[in-house]
């Protein structure tokens, strides 16, 4: 019984404590708040929390405070429609979800969480209004949802200065997200003036997608082809098309420039070229030092027929060894643009340890290979099944190419029989030269 009733005397004193927490509110707060913040008020009392509602600053707001409790919460609106925004519990870009927005800054993606239409958004968050979100998301429980701003505060709300202070903190970042001007100029504005390249690359892209003719688009690409980050230029230069052409050609051959990005504006430089204008710039880009950017080159000198090039391909194949990705696309290359000259190089590739230049080099062999690679095809193809199957359709392929040949004369025998090892035909009519151990039949 005395524990009841001590249970019951402490939860009154709590009751007591509480009122006299928010006891300030009936007396002072209304007129005291009307003149500090020029607030339009009008008060009500919903059951065990007193609110108070108005204007202030073109919004409509709701301040409810919870009796015995030292808080307040906010509703704040009209902002703006159709995005949600709330504190990331995870610490990972979007909170870990598909269909999250990212905007690109990671102190704001860290914080929140945003999902609606990425462009809205984008062109809604400046570096501001990202700022201000991540800084009080978590300790102020910021949400938005679709029209409406919503905080509850975690600090005690208990005199008139700190209740205007919260309110004009507030409506100072819900400000941030009513829309101001066009999309198309508020993305502008983003993409040549975000501190963050991620976000200036983003807005530009998101230019090109939903309003590529507009007039704010092309401005903006202008702008940004003279941006220091290097992808953000790139963003630009396709933007523009023809008149981009200049800035991609820079790019792809500045060496200080991430591979990445080079291997994207030469590839989009070569389709704002004639061919001939294209397979000199592939020529040049072929002596870049990255040899990620040679290997697009590579590529493309084949894919354009360039014959011309093909001392420059070979010159790209190194005895001690070089790049996998380059060394495949150069034996890609060397089959595609087949010629005699071709077999060394090829078969200087075929001894390399990576098995993606191997195979490459193996089907390069069939397609201009002679006689003279069949015992290196051979060996070769000892070394795994899919090689085997390689050699094997290499060697039929030059079987096939060799002038008066006819079935038999070159062929390999498979991994369970050895007969016929390796059969080459001579320089005597008819004749052929027999796998070791085997006797000559009349």
């Amino acid at each position: 019984m005395w524990d009841a009733l001590l249970a019951l005397g402490a939860a009154a004193v709590g009751v007591v404590v509480g009122l006299r927490g928010n006891i300030w509110l009936r007396r002072k707060t209304r007129h005291a708040l009307a003149r500090a913040v020029d607030f339009e008020y009008r008060q009500a009392v919903l059951g065990r929390n007193e609110s108070l509602s108005g204007t202030y600053r073109g919004f409509q707001v709701r301040m409810r405070f919870p009796r015995g409790e030292p808080r307040a919460d906010f509703e704040l609106h009209p902002v703006a429609a159709g995005i949600f925004l709330f504190p990331n519990a995870t610490g990972t870009p979007g909170g870990g979800a598909p269909d999250a927005f990212v905007s690109g800054d990671p102190a704001f993606d860290d914080a929140i969480v945003a999902r609606g239409n990425a462009t809205t958004l984008l062109a809604l968050l400046d570096a501001d209004a990202r700022e201000s979100l991540a800084m009080h998301a978590r300790d102020q429980h910021i949400h938005v949802e679709d029209g409406l701003f919503r905080a509850r505060l975690a600090h005690p709300i208990d005199s008139v200065p700190r209740l205007t202070a919260a309110l004009e903190a507030l409506t100072t970042i819900a400000s941030h997200l009513v829309p101001v001007g066009t999309a198309a100029a508020r993305l502008r504005e983003r993409a040549t003036k975000d501190p963050r390249a991620e976000v200036r690359r983003a807005a530009l892209e998101a230019l090109a997608t939903s309003m590529p003719d507009s007039a704010e688009a092309r401005a903006a690409a202008l702008a940004a082809v003279v941006d220091p980050e290097p992808s953000v230029v790139l963003a630009a230069a396709r933007m523009l098309r023809a008149d981009g052409l200049e800035s991609l050609v820079a790019l792809a051959r500045n060496e200080l420039v991430p591979v990445e990005v080079r291997i994207d504006a030469f590839e989009s430089a070569r389709t704002r070229m004639p061919k001939p204008e294209s397979t000199q710039f592939a020529a040049t880009v072929l002596k870049a030092l990255r040899p990620g950017v040679r290997a697009h080159a590579l590529r493309a000198l084949a894919a354009e027929g360039a014959l011309d090039q093909l001392p420059a391909i070979r010159a790209r194949v190194l005895p001690s060894g070089g790049d996998a990705e380059e060394d495949t696309a150069a034996a890609e290359a060397l089959g595609m643009l087949a010629h005699e000259e071709n077999e060394p190089a090829l078969l200087l590739l075929l001894r390399r340890d990576a098995p993606a230049v191997r195979l490459a080099a193996i089907r390069s062999l069939g397609v201009s290979g002679s006689a003279s690679a069949v015992e290196a095809l051979h060996a070769a193809g000892r070394d795994s099944r899919e090689l085997a199957n390689a050699c094997e359709q290499a060697i039929a392929a030059i079987h096939a190419r060799l002038s008066g040949a006819a079935p038999g004369q070159l062929a390999m025998a498979n991994a369970t029989d050895a007969r016929g090892d390796l059969s080459v035909s001579t320089a005597t009519s008819g004749a052929v030269a027999l796998a070791p151990g085997t006797r000559e039949r009349n």
